[in-house]
Formats: structure tokens, sequence, C-alpha cells
């Protein structure tokens, strides 16, 4: 599985980018993922099992950020 931390930079079918901002395990055994939609004018999150969240999302790697 796609190691997912906070900091890191996904990207949705539809081309959007998304941050993660955190990662949570729960005492029921899931993991959270909690992250938000870049370059938008209002602040948006979101969450989802960990599972949900890398068949939706892929890594951006080797991202040069200017």
């Amino acid at each position: 599985m796609v190691k997912v931390k906070a900091g890191t930079r996904w990207a949705s079918s539809d081309g959007n980018v998304f941050h993660v901002m955190s990662v949570a395990e729960c005492q029921d055994g899931h993991t959270w993922v909690h992250y938000e939609q870049d370059n938008i004018n209002e602040s948006r999150t979101f969450s989802c099992w960990i599972d949900s969240f890398v068949l939706r999302f892929t890594p951006i790697l080797n991202e040069s950020r200017q």
C-alpha cells in the first residue's frame, strides 16, 4: 500500500489536487485520512478511511514546487 502521511499531495481522477492534513488510527482499527483541496477560495476539509482514499487518489511524486 502507498504510504499516506500528512503533508503529501494527491490528485483525483478529474485533476483536482488535495493535500493530506492528518492521518489518525482509531481504536476500532480503521485509519482515517483528513484532507483538503488545494487552490480553492474557501477551505473545505474531507475525511475517509485510508483504503478508500488510496482508491480515489493518486500520489503526486517528485513534484517540483516553485
